[in-house]
This record gives C-alpha cells, sequence and structure tokens, in this order.
C-alpha cells in the first residue's frame, strides 16, 4: 500500500525566478503528486531573474494552486535582493524568521529543506525541535568550504566558525542527507557525518523536454543576428567570482583573428559589469554578451553552441558538480570543462569520454583546446551523443525523482 504524506519546502527562489535549481524543485513537485502525495510550499515573491512584468505580476499573488490543488503555493514579501553584502544578510536574516513561524504553523509529514542561504539548516532544526518532524537536508553546496574557496573568508575565521557551528548543528539534526555528488558526501563524513546519515542523489535533468535543436531549427541564431556557418562556444549561467570567467574572456582574446570562432555569453551576476567592460575595452569583437534566457528556452541555448563551457575559479570546484552539465549534455553538445581535474564533473568528463576537462584559470590551454575542437568536427560530435547516452541511461528526471520519493517515504514510515 503506498503511503500517503504532505512534504512542506521552504524555498529562497521558486518558479517563475531564473536562477539553478529551479527545475528541480519543479520536477520533484511533480513526483510528488505523481505518487499519490501533497505538498505546500512557502517561497518569498519572485525577484531573481524576471522581467519587470513578471514581478509586477506576482506582486499580490499570495497564493497560487498546482497541479489540481495538490500542491499549494504560498508567497510572502521581502525587500528585493540586492548585491550589498549587508543587505543581503538582513533578507536571508528576515526570510528565515518568516519560514521559522510558517513551518511551525503549517502541518506536514515531513520538511524538506535546501542548503541556499546555509543558515536554512537552523531553520529545519527549530521546526523539527518545536513540531516533532523528520526534515531532510538536501545540500547543493558545502559550507562554510564555500566561503573558504571564493576567497570571501579563511578558515579559523569568526565567520568561519560561525558557520562550521551552523553547519555541525543541521547536520546533527537532519533526518537523512542528500547530496547531489560523491564528492560531496565524503566531505561530509571526513567532517563526522555519519555514513548511514548521508544518500547521494544526482542533480538531473528532464531529457524529454531538453533535446538537441538542430542549428537549421535554433530561432536563436536568426533572434540573436547569428550567422549559422561559424563555430560557437557557449557559456551560460552565473557571471561571479566563483564562476572563473575570466579564462573564458582571455581565451576569447587570443582567438580574436580567427573570425570563424565566436563566443556567446548568456548570463547575470557580479560580474556581469566587469565582464561587459572587458569586451568594450578590449575591443573583443568575436564575444558576444546576452542576459539568461528564460528556463524554457535552454535547449536552444545549449544546442547553439559547437561546444558548451563549464569554468570554476582555482580550488573550488572540487566538491561541485553544476547542474548546467545535464543541460549541456542533454543537448548532445560536448563539454569543455576549466575545472579543478579532481573534482567530480572533470572525472566524469574524463571517465565516460564525453568531453575535455582541463585545469581552471588557463587560457592558452582553452584556446588549443578549441581550436583542437573546432578541426576535428567528428571527434566532437561522437562526445555530444555519449554525452546525451549517459544522461539518458543515468541522470534522467524519472530515475532521480524516484530516488527522492523513496527516501521521502523511508522517513515517514521510520517516524
Amino acid at each position: 500500500m503506498d503511503i500517503k504524506m504532505k512534504v512542506l519546502f521552504l524555498k529562497d527562489y521558486f518558479y517563475p525566478e531564473n536562477c539553478a535549481g529551479i527545475n528541480l524543485t519543479n520536477d520533484l513537485l511533480e513526483a510528488i503528486v505523481k505518487s499519490g502525495n501533497v505538498a505546500e510550499v512557502f517561497t518569498p515573491i519572485p525577484c531573481r531573474g524576471i522581467s519587470d512584468e513578471l514581478k509586477k505580476e506576482y506582486r499580490y499573488k499570495k497564493q497560487e494552486s498546482l497541479y489540481d490543488g495538490k500542491v499549494i503555493v504560498h508567497r510572502y514579501w521581502l525587500p528585493y535582493e540586492k548585491k550589498n553584502l549587508f543587505s543581503r544578510a538582513l533578507r536571508y536574516l528576515l526570510q528565515n524568521i518568516i519560514q521559522i513561524i510558517k513551518g511551525i504553523s503549517c502541518e506536514c509529514d515531513v520538511l524538506f529543506i535546501g542548503s541556499t542561504p546555509p543558515t536554512m539548516g537552523i531553520v529545519g532544526t527549530i521546526i523539527k525541535k518545536i513540531k516533532r518532524e523528520p526534515f531532510i537536508f538536501n545540500v547543493q553546496d558545502i559550507f562554510p568550504d564555500s566561503l573558504v574557496t571564493t576567497g570571501i573568508t579563511k578558515e579559523g575565521s569568526c565567520i568561519w566558525k560561525i558557520g562550521y557551528w551552523i553547519s555541525k548543528k543541521s547536520y546533527e539534526n537532519a533526518d537523512k542527507i542528500i547530496t547531489i555528488s560523491s564528492s560531496m558526501a565524503e566531505n561530509l563524513m571526513r567532517k563526522g557525518v555519519p555514513e548511514k546519515d548521508i544518500l547521494t542523489i544526482h542533480n538531473w535533468i528532464d531529457e524529454e523536454i531538453i533535446q538537441p535543436i538542430p542549428k537549421k531549427n535554433n530561432y536563436l541564431f536568426d533572434e540573436l543576428h547569428l550567422s549559422r556557418d561559424k563555430f560557437y562556444v557557449v557559456y551560460a549561467g552565473n557571471l561571479g567570482k566563483a564562476q572563473g570567467i575570466d579564462v573564458i574572456i582571455d581565451a576569447a582574446k587570443l582567438l580574436n583573428e580567427k573570425e570563424d570562432i565566436q563566443f556567446v555569453i548568456f548570463g547575470n551576476g557580479a560580474q556581469k559589469k566587469e565582464v561587459k567592460n572587458r569586451i568594450l575595452q578590449e575591443n573583443l569583437s568575436n564575444i558576444i554578451l546576452h542576459d539568461l534566457r528564460p528556463n524554457e528556452e535552454v535547449s536552444y541555448v545549449y544546442s547553439l553552441g559547437d561546444v558548451s563551457i563549464i569554468t570554476c575559479k582555482k580550488g573550488t570546484g572540487e566538491a561541485g558538480l553544476p547542474s548546467k552539465t545535464w543541460s549541456i549534455l542533454a543537448t548532445a553538445t560536448m563539454p569543455i570543462a576549466c575545472f579543478d581535474l579532481n573534482s567530480e564533473l572533470s572525472k566524469l568528463i574524463m571517465d565516460n569520454e564525453i568531453g575535455i576537462a582541463i585545469e581552471p584559470e588557463n587560457p592558452q590551454l582553452l584556446k588549443e583546446v578549441i581550436e583542437e575542437i573546432y578541426l576535428n568536427e567528428s571527434k566532437r560530435i561522437l562526445m555530444g551523443k555519449r554525452g546525451r547516452r549517459l544522461v539518458e541511461k543515468y541522470y534522467s528526471k524519472k530515475y532521480c525523482t524516484d530516488k527522492y520519493i523513496n527516501v521521502l517515504k523511508d522517513i515517514i514510515t521510520e517516524k
């Protein structure tokens, strides 16, 4: 007999916002409903990566019913997100207070908490202590390690110690910790988290929606006034310090005389202004910069590229496996990873021969790899096809969401 349950999600971002992980949440909610269960979502009024029209539309939309009423979304006001660190911290604090209040007042069988912002684990802990309800901690980023690798603070600093305490309490009180890579799981075990409390479920892609789009059918070429006869290197995603975007700009500079090789960057983030200024100041005519496209256009964005680049700042990628990886592979596009070579991403690419992985922050090497692939179309196509098959077998939406549903059911059984 199927176990019926109600899952409570406390989210910092939710559809229609355009940022990492939104589609994963939507897919998981769909899987919960298909398995005969229900969910409630509490999230701020949307503000990230959306148009002014959408902001206006959702400004007063406090409640939304999805999947024939089986998912109820509650939205609450927060001040708009700003780049200033203090303003963002204040927003997160206010958000956490509201989430605790909402979590305590809402009846559920299990609480599903993400790891962003890092204080979410404490939110889950407080609600669990008061309500005696189990919570699953979905770890997409290791904290405070991420603060050190991005250069925000140093190990042993006051901020690091506070972050370490927050993480320790979060891990101790979570009924199950789900990581997205085996390297993350190993990291947690080194921190003293029992292996029995950790489960690795990779992020996934809806391979039925994300498909290869032939150049002749890809309207982005026309909309962006791009020639279908040139070779395109695509980067799509956040433009922040941790991404190490300079390696792309530097490689493009080295290839500026190669008119047939063009770089297209779709992105937003803290470094976007700097990227734009470099392109203009250094007269890099082979780089085209655009805002991120809507999630619905992912197939078109990655299919536009003959290759797609995944980057990180040196030393930040060991525990990471960017979710864009699956989108790139699902479109049968060959990835070039400028990523720590000991990372799970680099190992995935090299072990399965689905692309090329090189050390980060090496524009000369990136230039040489791009030139090699530009001249070797058969290799590029073969690796792209291998990537698509890998996604279909191990990283499909159904394969991975079924694992989540089983974890939720197990938690309820043990309750």
